[in-house]
């Protein structure tokens, strides 16, 4: 009789109910015996002078699952990032939304970005406000880009601009 037992796979997130991957993710974790580990932070005790083969073995066995433990999460902070990369990209103004509340909705989304590592900039933002107001802004983002460098404007300065027009 035969039987082989694999591990689960890490839980997959699709960019929805992160609360949700969170706490699959916390039981994949406690299923590999590694949520102690992530929980702690704690590297395992020392070794005694002259430890036996089984200590050491035991020894090597709890530092792999630091290792592991941060390959998982590494993962999980990739997803993240490129979750909220996507959130920002599509971000797109409301018809009804106001100038100050889109730009304020998406310096929320670029906060996050750069809470998790990543690096959009002031101009990336200011580019995006841009291309993304509605039609009835054309004639004000093209007399900004006239009378402005773009590349030196701020978003509160684009912003204000804009709200001058509403």
């Amino acid at each position: 009789m035969t039987s082989s037992s694999t591990a689960p796979a890490i839980p997959t997130f699709n960019g929805l109910h992160y609360h949700i991957r969170a706490v699959k993710m916390k039981t994949y974790l406690k299923s590999q015996g590694l949520w102690k580990v992530v929980e702690t932070d704690e590297d395992p005790p020392a070794l005694r002078a002259n430890p036996t083969v089984a200590q050491l073995r035991n020894y090597e066995e709890e530092l792999l699952k630091k290792d592991k433990a941060l390959t998982c999460s590494d993962r999980v902070k990739v997803v993240r990032l490129l979750t909220l990369r996507l959130e920002f990209e599509l971000l797109e103004i409301n018809d009804d939304e106001l100038i100050k509340d889109y730009s304020s909705r998406i310096m929320d989304v670029v906060k996050k970005n750069r809470l998790h590592g990543d690096k959009i900039s002031d101009q990336k933002v200011v580019e995006k406000i841009m291309i993304s107001v509605p039609q009835k802004f054309e004639a004000k983002i093209s007399a900004i880009e006239e009378s402005c460098d773009v590349s030196m404007l701020t978003v509160s300065e684009l912003t204000s601009k804009l709200q001058a027009q509403e």
